[in-house]
């Protein structure tokens, strides 16, 4: 056994002169950065290598008995049956990964993935990617097989392998019986309503399945239908937290059967509904489904072709939701009527931390001013909300570790400045499963980039109160939870400054108003937006 990087090099090299084959340079400088043998190494990447010669994976042997990876990344390498088979039962039987990413690879076949699924059954595998191959209805039932016996597979990754029909059927009939399986991914797979029926008895009878992405298929109305009806009747002790239905030929028909299921869902936390026809009228439809829901956390509507009408609504969800943590609106038609709604509603909402709009929405004459405004505002409020979050997160490991030295007979004060920054922020309890449409290469993780507001100063001497909310929306990313918070400073400068110095959550009159202000303020945005739609039509 090697016990040096050089010995290993050494081995592998004269493998490939046996064999009389060309090393693989891209392999053997990551050989040669190794230097502990006795842990896993990150990751051995040895994407687009052309592995198609049985030879040359023949000579990888000498590594994978040498040392081991924590991710394996043999993508697009040209392999076949053959190679495929040498490199699966070297995995087996050195264990040589937990994750491993064979996608791109559609010369391999049945005989291929048969050595795949015993794999899977045999090891530690955890995940596994096999994007953009061929699995057909002789090929399903060996991994169907797999995955109803006990194993270790948690993430599984089946974006374009023709699983549609009986392949689909056979898969999700073996997902009722398996308990390990977290995240399934089976995007751009030409699903249709019909395929949505065995998903939906998977969904009646798993109560493990934490994501399931349906992205780029043609579900439809019918078939959202049958998945809202499996999410509504899944076990009481688990189910699905994350859906991603994004791009699926979904009108605002089908929003009757989301409205209905909603209220009943117990387990649901991401719901991702964008780039589909959803349009006013669905988000109409929904509004009373998502009052009623009290799981949800984070919503897609992306490029849902909604306009300042629909944003309406949502901003009533808003106000009167103390879930919602996230929510995504960008590509859609906000204009300042939307944009005065959302901000309205942020006003008295203290939960939401996260809204992904457009940073460049439609200029309308007259209006750019008060659209950097409300820009500026919506941010803000979004900023507060996420200090107070992390406030919370701060006082709750505080109170954890002072009982826990109070045990110990040893109590201990944390100090705000050393630990603060050890504390998981908001952000990263906020959307580890709202999966990005615009990345087909996602693998794992992924949280939409923040869209912060950096507002350009407005050139406009008689102007200063734009200038000074455009310079405080600039310096708001510096402020941590000791600093002086004080939203009256962020729009306009007030000669009597607050007496507290560590506000952190705002001017306590205007986060209580009372509902009867609310609407009546809402009352007003409606009567302005259908004012500017009359005219709009007029014109």
């Amino acid at each position: 056994s090697a016990t040096t990087a050089s010995e290993m090099v050494t081995a592998y090299r004269q493998s490939c002169t046996k064999l009389r084959i060309k090393p693989i340079e891209k392999l053997v400088k990551q050989l040669e950065n190794i230097t502990d043998f006795d842990e896993p190494q990150a990751y051995l990447n040895l994407k687009d290598a052309k592995l198609g010669d049985n030879k040359t994976c023949e000579a990888l042997e000498e590594v994978f008995k040498r040392a081991r990876w924590i991710t394996i990344d043999v993508e697009n390498t040209s392999l076949d049956d053959e190679g495929a088979i040498a490199l699966f039962e070297m995995f087996e039987y050195y264990h040589s990964t937990i994750r491993l990413c064979c996608g791109c690879n559609p010369k391999i076949k049945l005989r291929g993935w048969h050595a795949a699924s015993r794999m899977i059954k045999k090891t530690s595998i955890e995940y596994f990617d096999m994007r953009n191959t061929t699995w057909t209805e002789q090929s399903i039932p060996l991994l169907a097989r797999t995955i109803r016996a006990k194993s270790c597979l948690s993430t599984l990754h089946m974006e374009n392998t023709h699983v549609s029909g009986r392949p689909l059927f056979l898969l999700a009939s073996a997902l009722k019986l398996n308990e390990t399986l977290r995240d399934l991914f089976i995007g751009d797979n030409k699903l249709v309503s019909a395929d949505a029926v065995p998903l939906a008895n998977m969904l009646r009878h798993n109560s493990t399945l934490s994501l399931l992405d349906l992205r780029n298929n043609v579900i439809q109305d019918v078939g959202l239908a049958h998945l809202c009806q499996g999410l509504v009747e899944q076990p009481p002790t688990g189910g699905l937290a994350t859906i991603v239905l994004w791009n699926n030929q979904i009108t605002h028909l089908g929003m009757k059967h989301l409205a209905r299921s909603l209220p009943d869902v117990k387990h649901l936390e991401t719901l991702n509904l964008g780039c589909n026809r959803i349009t006013n009228e669905g988000i109409h439809i929904i509004k009373t489904g998502l009052l009623k829901n009290r799981s949800l956390l984070r919503l897609g509507l992306m490029s849902a072709k909604i306009t300042c009408q629909g944003v309406v609504p949502i901003a009533e969800v808003i106000a009167d939701n103390k879930r919602l943590i996230r929510l995504d609106l960008r590509e859609n038609d906000i204009r300042a009527g939307g944009l005065l709604a959302l901000s309205l509603s942020l006003k008295i909402n203290e939960s939401l931390t996260r809204l992904d709009i457009d940073k460049d929405p439609k200029k309308e004459p007259g209006h750019e001013v008060m659209q950097k405004r409300l820009l500026a505002d919506i941010y803000s409020y979004c900023q507060r909300n996420k200090m107070k979050a992390r406030k919370k997160e701060y006082e709750i490991l505080e109170k954890q570790t002072g009982s826990m030295d109070s045990d110990k007979g040893e109590p201990t004060i944390l100090s705000p400045t050393s630990h603060y920054t050890r504390l998981p922020t908001h952000s990263s309890l906020d959307s580890p499963r709202f999966i990005s449409p615009d990345n087909p290469q996602f693998k794992g993780e992924f949280e939409f980039e923040s869209l912060p507001h950096k507002l350009t100063n407005v050139v406009d001497d008689n102007n200063a109160y734009e200038a000074n909310v455009a310079e405080q929306s600039n310096s708001r990313s510096e402020i941590d939870f000791k600093s002086e918070y004080n939203r009256k400073d962020r729009v306009r400068k007030v000669a009597d400054s607050s007496d507290d110095e560590n506000d952190v959550e705002g001017d306590d009159t205007q986060l209580s108003r009372s509902p009867d202000d609310f609407e009546k303020e809402m009352s007003a945005v409606l009567a302005n937006i259908s004012n500017t739609s009359n005219i709009t039509a007029d014109e």
